[in-house]
This record gives C-alpha cells, structure tokens and sequence, in this order.
C-alpha cells in the first residue's frame, strides 16, 4: 500500500513538469500555417495562433491557445 502511495504522490508532483515540456529545434521553422477557428469557449474569445521563438541557439513553438 505504501509504494502505491508513493508512486501515486510522485505522479502528481511530476505532471506538471510534463505538461512544461518544450522542444527546441535547431533548424528555422516552417512557414506559417493560415488556421480558422470556430466556436469560441466564451463570448469575445479570440484564437492566438502558435509562434515559433528564437531562444539560444533554437527555436521553440509557443502553443496556439484561446484569449
């Protein structure tokens, strides 16, 4: 019972970090990509399309979300 414990604790203090994870690439990204979104989540929500960032020497896509 005390390692299903443990393991059960472990996993909710590390599904965060997962979540975090980001991959950098070294090569430049693609062109972008012209997305339409429908059905809002709420009135006035606007949809913020993903972005490739220069950081170091890679780059990194930064998810699309609703705003």
């Amino acid at each position: 019972m005390k390692k299903i414990a443990l393991a059960t604790f472990l996993a909710f203090c590390l599904a965060p970090a997962a979540v975090m994870a980001q991959i950098v690439v070294r090569i430049a990204p693609p062109a972008p990509i012209v997305e339409a979104h429908d059905h809002p989540p709420h009135p006035g929500a606007v949809w913020v399309a993903h972005r490739w960032e220069h950081r170091g020497d890679g780059w990194v896509m930064v998810e699309g979300h609703w705003q």
